[in-house]
């Protein structure tokens, strides 16, 4: 699928992909699975993999339930480095700029995604 996208959009469009580190579902994707996906992307013309997690599913954990604080997948995103030489980006708990340049610092991710919702969000410092 991915050969097919790039056949249409060409070499310079770039194509990313949103991948779970994990659905934190009992019997779901693990993080081993999501590292083997990775694995495979790496012989793609991917051009950037974005790491998030959780899902919607009603009972499921939430990503911010199993970690103490600040952004939720460095951790995951550091294994992922050792198997992919395309492009990370974390997406998920980063709350301040300190949170943004930290992840980016430690090497786990080339860019970090940012996202706000509901009326309780607070601004970015």
């Amino acid at each position: 699928m991915i050969d097919k996208v790039r056949c249409a959009v060409g070499s310079s469009f770039p194509i990313g992909l949103k991948i779970n580190s994990s659905d934190q579902l009992e019997g779901g994707l693990t993080q081993e699975d999501a590292l083997e996906a990775i694995r495979i992307l790496d012989h793609t013309s991917i051009d950037l993999i974005e790491i998030s997690g959780g899902t919607y599913f009603p009972g499921a954990k939430a990503s911010s339930d199993s970690t103490v604080g600040g952004p939720y997948f460095v951790n995951f995103a550091q294994r992922a480095q050792k198997v992919t030489s395309v492009p990370l980006m974390i997406t998920g708990g980063i709350k301040t700029r300190k949170d943004a340049l930290d992840s980016l610092a430690t090497g786990a991710a080339d860019m970090v995604g940012l996202a706000r919702y509901g009326i309780e969000s607070q601004a970015y410092e």
